[in-house]
């Protein structure tokens, strides 16, 4: 009989090594399709992540050039004006016309508040918001100084 206790001793053993061994083998195995399953999850999140930076971009760039077009309206009718200086800037750009000529033009951007044309010295002259135009003072602000300091023909 004591040849029966290390038979199943032995057998005991086994079958724990070989429970061991196969639960070892399926945490690997669950282990590397885990990883198998981040690594696409990753793969996948980042090419979505680039296919929705492209949208945002071209979006962006609509939306900009919208802006543009209209800024350059702007910018043929003061010029269409024929203003030589400061004070004709603010005659002629100062009325009511313009005021809806503006006012208009800001329905087709819903990008934007509001358009405003601003003299030389930083005084608003007109815009799309008000009429009649409110006494603002501009100079302070950073698009101003950017814009006085810099001749930047751009947006």
């Amino acid at each position: 009989m004591l040849g029966v206790p290390k038979r199943l001793s032995r057998t005991s053993r086994r079958l724990s090594l070989t429970g061991f061994l196969l639960i070892g083998i399926t945490l690997g195995g669950a282990a590397l399709v885990i990883w198998d399953r981040y690594a696409d999850t990753l793969a996948h999140t980042t090419d979505e992540t680039d296919k929705l930076s492209l949208v945002l971009g071209e979006q962006t760039a609509r939306s900009i050039q919208v802006i543009d077009l209209v800024l350059q309206e702007v910018q043929a009718k003061v010029l269409a004006a024929g203003i030589s200086n400061a004070d004709e800037f603010r005659r002629m750009m100062g009325t009511e016309a313009i005021h809806v000529f503006l006012f208009d033009r800001l329905k087709n951007l819903p990008q934007a508040r509001a358009i405003g044309l601003v003299s030389s010295d930083g005084w608003l002259v007109n815009g799309s918001r008000l009429w009649p135009i409110p006494a603002v003072e501009l100079s302070d602000r950073d698009y101003y100084m950017h814009f006085r300091e810099h001749d930047d023909h751009g947006l």
